[in-house]
């Protein structure tokens, strides 16, 4: 897939009128999905309410997470069983992906991950790895050139400290592209998660400038109708919500 010109926000929420700039990528991953099942390799993908969203996820953190080592070793915090690492596998033919969970919605993750990465035939470029978020010290620092972590973030209680186990562990001019459920209001976290608000992204920021960390594409814009936001799960205000996405790069000095 060729990077995409465009010229508008970057960090930004979602927005489906931009479906055809990702159509490429949305060929390419339906092709991997009708791959994956012809050999018998298992994967989850979400979206029944609205199909096009993860892909919206999946291209605009492909096209402007700036992999730019042929050779880089990539993380996928958060991975699960998700199909997204296996997407990452197949855009970069030469790069090495290790998959970060911590199990508790994919139990058994490890072996399922990398049965099937073998049975595409890239298990030499993949390995999983059980631990969580918050605690990655099975990784030296600045061990990743890229991280990426897919609506993962709201889920966790203690994601402050998730968010900065990330910032550790990327390497020295790496990028870290992040995806959220997001909502205008501050909902209270239940159950298993919790929209993103603004202020969480200024709490975002202000740990990713303790590690030395950018934003590259500056601010973070909220370009959601409300009145029609993009998801819409059930009739509460809690139900209607949107993702968001923010990119960081760690400086060198």
């Amino acid at each position: 897939m060729n990077i995409i010109e465009y010229n508008g926000p970057v960090n930004r929420t979602l927005d489906l009128s931009l479906v055809d700039l990702f159509a490429d990528l949305m060929g390419k991953a339906n092709g991997l999905k009708s791959q994956m099942l012809s050999v018998g390799a298992r994967f989850h993908i979400d979206g029944n309410d609205n199909h096009n969203r993860r892909y919206w996820e999946y291209f605009w953190t492909i096209n402007f997470g700036k992999v730019i080592n042929p050779f880089a070793e990539i993380l996928d915090a958060g991975c699960g069983i998700g199909f997204f690492q296996y997407l990452l596998l197949y855009h970069f033919p030469n790069a090495t992906v290790i998959g970060v969970d911590d199990g508790s919605l994919s139990p058994g993750f490890e072996e399922t991950c990398m049965d099937s990465a073998n049975k595409l035939r890239v298990g030499s470029r993949y390995a999983p790895h059980k631990a969580s978020l918050e605690d990655m010290r099975v990784f030296r620092n600045e061990s990743f050139d890229n991280i990426f972590c897919i609506s993962v973030i709201e889920h966790i209680k203690n994601w402050e400290k998730a968010f900065s186990e990330m910032c550790r562990v990327l390497k020295k001019s790496g990028t870290l592209s992040i995806t959220f459920d997001f909502h205008k209001d501050d909902l209270p976290y239940e159950g298993y998660r919790r929209s993103f608000t603004t202020n969480d992204i200024l709490i975002m920021a202000k740990i990713a400038k303790s590690w030395n960390m950018v934003t590259p594409y500056g601010e973070f814009l909220d370009l959601t109708d409300w009145n029609n936001p993009p998801i819409q799960l059930g009739p509460s205000s809690r139900d209607r919500y949107t993702f968001g996405v923010m990119f960081f790069r760690k400086n060198v000095s």
